[in-house]
């Protein structure tokens, strides 16, 4: 298996929370799909469920390595999918990606989250 890219990331609990909580939530709705939303308000812990999969998405994006990329890190198109270890990726971000299958795995404590992702190529069946 050939590795594309590694992406690490850690995210402090705590600030992630407070920026989730900002503007009566707008955060949470602009960095996190409704269904990472979802999720993490059902978690037993919802404010380290954000930080893990803010790590997530910061250390699946290191992992693309996407060149040339104008503008902010597209957070709506890097969808965690915890439960299958992947990240799910729509829009330009699948487009450039469309060769890459990502893995993602976290961890975290009541203080600080973190999130490894691997990207490798799509090998064909």
């Amino acid at each position: 298996m050939s590795i594309h890219g590694i992406g690490v990331d850690v995210a402090a609990v705590p600030r992630i929370a407070h920026l989730v909580a900002l503007r009566g939530g707008a955060v949470a709705e602009r960095w996190f799909t409704p269904e990472e939303r979802r999720r993490c308000h059902a978690d037993a812990s919802p404010s380290r469920a954000y930080a893990e999969t803010f790590a997530a998405k910061e250390a699946v994006w290191k992992a693309l390595g996407l060149r040339g990329w104008d503008g902010s890190v597209p957070w709506q198109w890097i969808g965690i999918v915890p439960e299958e270890e992947t990240a799910h990726l729509t829009g330009p971000v699948a487009e450039a990606a469309a060769a890459l299958h990502v893995h993602v795995r976290t961890s975290s404590t009541e203080a600080v989250a973190m999130a490894v992702a691997t990207a490798s190529p799509v090998t064909p069946r």
